[in-house]
């Protein structure tokens, strides 16, 4: 008996887009909801137009996505126990799951994007970014709080239980591998690409990872995803502090 190679590293690509989403949200979320913020803006080289809340209620909103997966995870873990599809128990999840949260993660950068220079940090003015920007943050929660525990479970229900091992070593390896690239190319991205235009290319990334491996790929799914890594770049610009 012998390990597939082939279709284990695919699964693990799918732990490489996840680690690469988390590491990306956890990086820049905090900067757009500080943003603006006069203690904030004196410690960045660059000013990012933002939100300007303060570190506790930032805190706050960084937290949330473990308060969803508390409830979701375990939910949809048993739920997908009890799904039979001809796709499998776990495809049907991810397949709406996956979509939705990069569509949203996309969506993310799209509300500072909004603010007007003069405005930045000035929350009382800025109703419908911030709205825009926690309406998107709170659906890519949701969304990857549902998807999250399929993916993980698909790995035992493709590999013979004598292989497993191997197989968890590997996936884990690749998610390892996506937070470092996702730290570099995030790194890379804030100093000369701009930030938002690096959340849309790993927007790409993420699409093409977690619905290749299951060989399901819509058609339309990557085209759009193109489509706002396109708009993205062709519409950011950086500030650069004087």
């Amino acid at each position: 008996m012998k390990l597939d190679w082939k279709k284990t590293f695919l699964l693990g690509f799918g732990f490489l887009g996840i680690s690469v989403m988390w590491v990306l949200y956890n990086t820049y979320v905090p900067i757009y909801l500080q943003a603006g913020h006069p203690e904030f803006d004196a410690q960045q080289a660059a000013r990012t137009l933002g939100f300007g809340l303060g570190p506790a209620l930032t805190g706050f909103i960084m937290t949330l996505d473990n308060i969803a997966a508390f409830f979701i995870q375990p939910l949809v873990g048993m739920w997908s126990d009890r799904t039979y599809t001809r796709i499998g128990r776990r495809m049907p999840y991810i397949l709406v799951g996956a979509p939705i949260a990069v569509v949203a993660f996309a969506l993310i950068p799209i509300a500072p994007m909004l603010i007007p220079e003069h405005l930045s940090g000035n929350l009382s003015q800025l109703a419908g970014p911030f709205a825009l920007f926690i309406g998107a943050a709170g659906v890519m929660l949701l969304a990857m709080a549902a998807f999250r525990t399929p993916v993980i479970a698909l790995m035992p229900d493709l590999t013979p239980s004598p292989l497993r091992s191997k197989a968890n070593g590997v996936i884990n390896l690749m998610g390892g591998v996506g937070g470092v690239l996702a730290f570099l190319a995030g790194l890379l991205g804030y100093l000369f690409l701009g930030h938002k235009l690096m959340i849309a290319m790993m927007c790409l990334t993420v699409v093409l990872a977690i619905e290749y491996f299951a060989q399901q790929v819509p058609f339309w799914l990557p085209l759009m995803t193109l489509i706002l890594v396109i708009a993205f770049s062709t519409t950011h610009k950086e500030t650069s502090r004087a």
